[in-house]
Parts: structure tokens; sequence; C-alpha cells
């Protein structure tokens, strides 16, 4: 399994995102993970499961692409994605946009992901900051 869809799926939430962050820390196969919703459907990814998908990136080496739009990420969420992002080589593309992000909160992970990863080629992070400045 290369690619992992699950997108529309409200069922998923920081328990679910657990249970893929346990898995993704030894998967060697998985490029490409996907769990994006939109504003009427929601995969209900918080903080919590951020946190887990954060602390997973520090192992994984394969992930190339991660999707968590339009979900329920937070600042505390968006800041442990960005440090398991902290000398990662694979990663080129990330997208947080839909989250409960503001203006600050966006620059913050920006510049922690850029700080540490120039070679991410793309973060799409546009339409977080509805809120917040």
């Amino acid at each position: 399994l290369r690619i992992l869809g699950l997108t529309l799926n409200p069922a998923i939430g920081d328990s679910g995102a657990e249970s893929l962050a346990r898995g993704l820390r030894s998967n060697t196969h998985l490029v490409s993970l996907n769990l994006r919703g939109t504003i009427f459907i929601k995969c209900s990814i918080g903080s919590a499961g951020a946190m887990a998908l954060g602390d997973a990136l520090r192992a994984n080496s394969t992930l190339e692409n991660l999707c968590l739009d339009c979900n329920k990420i937070t600042a505390q969420g968006a800041d442990a994605l960005a440090s398991g992002l902290e000398g990662k080589t694979g990663l080129t593309y990330v997208s947080l946009q839909g989250n409960d992000l503001g203006f600050a909160d966006l620059n913050r992970f920006n510049s922690r992901v850029s700080a540490h990863r120039r070679e991410l080629l793309s973060s799409n992070l546009r339409e977080s900051a509805l809120h917040g400045a």
C-alpha cells in the first residue's frame, strides 16, 4: 500500500489518527496519506491526533504527501506537526487548509518548517486563517 485516502470520514477523529500514527511509525511503503474533510464533512482530527501524527513523522522516512485539510487542528497540533517535520527529508507536501488556525499560527508553522526543511516544496496553508491575526 503506497497511497491511503480516508477522505470525508468523520469517524476518524483523534483516536483514528492516533491508530494511523502507530502504523506510520514503522511503515516503509506509504508515500501519501490523505485525511481531508470538507467544510461540511470533517474527519474530526484535532490537536491530539495531529500531535500523534507529528510524533510518527519523526520515525517515518517514506511519507511524501500529507493532507489534513478541513479538520479541527489547532495551533498546538500544528506545532506538533512542525516538530515532527524537523530533520525530515522525504516529505514534500503538507496541507492544513481549513483547520482552526489563525494567521499567527500559520506563520509560526511556516517559519518552523522552513527553518528546518528548505526542501519542503509546497505547504498549502491558505484559508485556514479566517479567525485571529
